[in-house]
């Protein structure tokens, strides 16, 4: 997570945490319900969509690149080494090509 990310998230807490006081005033009647209480938890809940968004996509960008990472990670893997896949009576269900030139075998 980024710098941004984690001062959006601290934003979308911080508004998260105000509407869930000012609700809870209301529900034990510490506060009176008016429309201006009701417009500000529209407002908070308006707030809090765009950091919490943004939190979002930055976690499904960060998720894509550390796949994407793995993905080529194992492609080398599959590249430089040996690999074969085989059931659980040793018969081969699938090898790269490394090890078909290797053991004179056609994929």
């Amino acid at each position: 997570m980024n710098k941004v990310a984690k001062i959006c998230l601290g934003i979308a807490g911080a508004i998260m945490l105000i509407f869930f006081a000012v609700q809870t005033c209301i529900v034990f009647r510490w506060c009176e319900p008016s429309y201006f209480l009701a417009e500000f938890g529209y407002g908070c809940v308006i707030a809090f969509m765009p950091p919490f968004f943004y939190v979002v996509y930055d976690f499904m960008r960060t998720t894509r690149l550390k796949e994407a990472n793995i993905d080529l990670q194992l492609a080398a893997i599959d590249k430089s080494n040996l690999v074969v896949m085989m059931d659980m009576d040793g018969y081969i269900l699938e090898a790269n090509p490394k090890f078909c030139n290797i053991m004179k075998y056609k994929e």
